[in-house]
């Protein structure tokens, strides 16, 4: 089953160092998690997409912030299962 995790959005998203988020961070699922054995790895059979509304605030000069707010769509896995590791 996916599990719930906290993620860092702009580590998600690869956002440049004067971009901040707000919230920092959104809840959602993935697969992981511990297996009986090394070479099996947790991986999505089906997947959706949920969105998460996020604020952007980037700092192109102190006099001039632009923001933003929109939808991210991340990745919802609805179904996990282990497989040989790749």
């Amino acid at each position: 089953m996916p599990r719930e995790v906290c993620v860092d959005v702009g580590k998600e998203f690869g956002a440049t160092t004067n971009t901040f988020f707000k919230p920092p961070c959104v809840s959602i699922y993935r697969c992981g998690g511990c297996c009986n054995s090394e070479g099996l790895q947790c991986m999505n059979i089906s997947t959706n997409y949920i969105s998460k509304t996020v604020s952007s605030h980037s700092y192109y000069s102190p006099s001039a912030p632009c923001k933003s707010i929109y939808d991210h769509a991340y990745l919802h896995p609805t179904y996990c299962h282990y497989e040989e590791g790749k």
